[in-house]
């Protein structure tokens, strides 16, 4: 994927609400990173962690991201 297409990825996001499933959105991050062309790949997720974000299992789907990782 190159910038312009990135760029036009990000704009044509649109900010919902209710839970997230944190484990699918770091596991998209890190497939994204594993295609990226620089060698010091970085994912960071930003968020305000309000509670009403967090489903019931969003920390066993990190943890399972992060096992899978490992």
């Amino acid at each position: 994927m190159g910038v312009a297409d990135a760029v036009t990825k990000i704009r044509d996001i649109r900010a919902v609400g209710g839970p997230v499933d944190f484990g699918r959105l770091a596991g998209a991050a890190v497939e994204a990173a594993s295609q990226a062309s620089h060698q010091q790949r970085r994912v960071l997720i930003v968020s305000d962690f309000q509670s009403h974000m967090f489903g019931s299992g969003a920390f066993e789907s990190l943890d399972r991201v992060s096992t899978a990782l490992s």
